[in-house]
């Protein structure tokens, strides 16, 4: 039997679950390369909060990634980057985690909360149409309906739509899936086009937490060529562990 998904705690939400201790916990898991974390990722946070009536979600950073192998920063940065974006915030968790698949991700997080917590994750639009019908599982019904055993999730539109009546695998699940409304000018922030941006020396204040932008600014990371190579950043443990 292979080995758990390991969970490391990168900051425990001050008022979240652990320390409110409700009957009945609602937890919102949005995982994400945060490669930055943008204002964006806060925004679905919180959106997810208010209107899922969350006591708490945690932003999971995955210590590798199927589907991008290579990352500009590496994950202890990413990690610190993350943390900054939420230390003001009392409903907003931060872990490092060895798995990156919903499940693999389910599977650490379960034992670290409460018997009986109620789990949604929370994707874009783009993720939920790349995690749950574009991704080449090898037997995708039954991926699908271990998933939706285990967990919820809450799609926010970007780009495009996501449409789960359009898949016939999908409809079945429709009462487990739930729509998050988001400000259309947040949701077209991506990190992607921020990293651009700081590659071509423009600034991104707009699309980062102050404290992101600001250790963005004095690291000198994500720099294009022409800028010259970033400083060292020294790895930094994670706080806490479990």
């Amino acid at each position: 039997m292979e080995d758990r998904p390991s969970w490391i705690w990168l900051r425990q939400a001050p008022q979240g679950i652990h320390a409110r201790q409700p009957a009945t916990p609602r937890l919102g898991a949005l995982s994400s390369p945060f490669n930055p974390p943008t204002r964006a990722h806060r925004a679905l946070a919180e959106a997810a909060l208010a209107q899922l009536d969350l006591h708490e979600v945690v932003c999971v950073l995955p210590a590798h990634l199927p589907h991008k192998p290579e990352l500009e920063l590496p994950v202890t940065v990413r990690a610190d980057l993350l943390r900054r974006a939420l230390e003001d915030h009392p409903r907003l968790g931060a872990a490092l985690c060895s798995g990156a698949l919903l499940l693999e991700i389910y599977e650490a997080l379960a034992p670290v909360y409460p018997s009986g917590t109620r789990v949604y994750f929370l994707l874009g639009s783009d993720a939920a149409e790349r995690i749950l019908i574009a991704w080449p599982y090898p037997d995708r019904a039954a991926a699908l309906a271990e998933m939706f055993s285990r967990f919820e999730v809450a799609v926010a539109d970007r780009d495009k739509k996501f449409d789960p009546s359009c898949d016939p695998l999908l409809q079945a699940y429709a009462h487990r899936i739930h729509r998050l409304q988001l400000d259309p000018q947040l949701a077209r922030i991506s990190s992607t086009a921020v990293r651009e941006r700081l590659k071509r020396g423009e600034p991104a204040h707009d699309a980062l937490p102050a404290a992101v932008a600001a250790a963005i600014g004095t690291l000198g990371l994500y720099r294009g060529p022409a800028a010259g190579p970033a400083p060292h950043v020294p790895a930094q443990p994670p706080r806490d562990s479990n």
